[in-house]
């Protein structure tokens, strides 16, 4: 996906989803590299502060049909420290 190489190999038929995360992730990348601290969120990819409350904001790529979304920290990794249920799409 970040190198767009997705469409690759043989496998079932992809979805535009696909394409269109596999670009968002690339953009978002190349942002990174270009400007490390303000790129990213100028895409709308925030600052991650676990010491936020629900332990920050990430985003999940790909998921609910959305090339993606915001999720929160404590849903993403909060069973790693106890709290709550593993849930691999929040």
């Amino acid at each position: 996906m970040l190198m767009g190489s997705y469409p690759v190999g043989e496998g079932p038929p992809k979805e535009a989803l696909e394409g269109e995360t596999s670009a968002a992730m690339q953009d978002l990348t190349l942002a990174y590299m270009k400007d490390p601290y303000n790129g990213p969120p100028s895409l709308g990819w925030p600052r991650y502060i676990p010491s936020e409350a629900n332990g920050g904001t990430m985003l999940r790529f790909g998921a609910d049909g959305k090339t993606m979304k915001q999720a929160a920290g404590r849903d993403v990794e909060g069973v790693c420290y106890g709290h709550g249920t593993y849930n691999p799409f929040p």
